[in-house]
């Protein structure tokens, strides 16, 4: 950059003394020939070509340093265009492949009572991305999934669509037969004296739910019944992130 703003300095230094240099002695020639000295007309005539040609030069220096600039911007620019369109493709690519690898292993978990009732589509269905604002099904455990509405998530049975739905999901923790939920109404109009923060034991094989007050209290009944999954709750949103690829936080 201070090169070329030097560059740029000089060139100027070129325009203005040539193109003062090129006027005096213009003037000086033509005044020689009017007063009939022809020799110290010649002598200004070459200075004058001379004054003209740095003019010039410095004239086509500075259309050419700006000429590869210019081009260098749009190159740039358009380098740029690749590069975002290219990190847009990676960034899918990367959010399909991790939406794959967490319906995989939601697949292994699957109960064998339902082995053979799970639908061809039913986890296909269920992997395309959300865009924003949008509402729709995120798959979970077979025959369980999260319904995605006005940015809520909601535990919903496929199979039996008219069991109560469990809604304002936050965190989530599970494994083949038990699903840990918690629930914040932080945000909503609670009745009934409702808990503002309540938990979920969900037994995924009978669809059985009991509610508690705490996480301690979830965790050890769901000890007791036998539930062997994680005991830290993840936010369910981190779940599924890949769901919502710049488009949820």
């Amino acid at each position: 950059m201070v090169s070329i703003s030097i560059f740029f300095a000089f060139s100027l230094i070129g325009i203005i003394i040539g193109g003062i240099a090129t006027l005096v002695t213009l003037m000086f020639a033509i005044l020689s020939l009017v007063a009939g000295k022809n020799e110290n007309a010649a002598y200004w005539a070459i200075s004058f070509v001379i004054s003209i040609s740095v003019v010039v030069f410095s004239v086509v220096q500075i259309v050419e340093r700006v000429e590869n600039k210019v081009k260098s911007g749009i190159e740039w620019v358009k380098q740029e265009e690749n590069n975002i369109v290219t990190t847009k493709e990676d960034s899918f690519d990367h959010s399909k492949t991790e939406r794959k690898k967490l319906i995989d292993s939601l697949k292994t978990l699957v109960s064998l009572r339902y082995e053979t009732s799970v639908t061809a589509d039913f986890y296909s269905a269920f992997s395309k991305q959300i865009q924003d604002g949008e509402n729709d099904t995120l798959p979970f455990i077979y025959p369980y999934a999260f319904e995605y509405k006005n940015y809520n998530f909601n535990l919903i049975n496929i199979v039996q669509p008219d069991l109560p739905m469990i809604d304002h999901i936050s965190q989530l923790a599970y494994d083949s037969h038990f699903l840990l939920l918690k629930i914040d109404r932080t945000n909503t109009e609670l009745n009934n004296n409702e808990p503002e923060i309540s938990y979920f034991l969900i037994d995924l094989k009978t669809g059985k739910q009991t509610q508690f007050l705490n996480s301690k209290k979830l965790q050890k009944v769901a000890s007791e019944n036998g539930y062997k999954g994680n005991t830290d709750m993840i936010y369910i949103s981190d779940l599924y992130q890949a769901w919502f690829t710049n488009n949820y936080d």
